[in-house]
């Protein structure tokens, strides 16, 4: 019985012939994001800003990890033919 509910209401919303986003907009929300309007507008701004610093972050942490693990090439000495390759890690 919840599900179907549940699932009536995001048809609702959804639909657009019902305009049941807009009636939920204007019947309970509308007050409150007018009223609250410059507090929801700094705290985006504020998460949008968080948001940039986690990305340079990860993205300094990224090229670090890129640029400072070991590398990995074939033994260029090793002649023989048929045998396993041999590598060097050079740190």
């Amino acid at each position: 019985m919840y599900s179907e509910a549940k699932l009536e209401f995001f048809i609702f919303l959804w639909y657009p012939k019902t305009k049941g986003t807009t009636y939920v907009y204007d019947s309970f929300f509308r007050l409150y994001v007018a009223k609250h309007a410059t507090e929801i507008d700094r705290n985006l701004l504020e998460l949008r800003t968080r948001a940039g610093d986690i990305a340079v972050l990860y993205w300094q942490r990224l090229s670090f990890d890129t640029f400072s693990s070991p590398m990995i090439e074939k033994d260029p000495n090793d002649a023989s033919e048929g045998a396993e390759d041999q590598w060097n890690v050079q740190l």
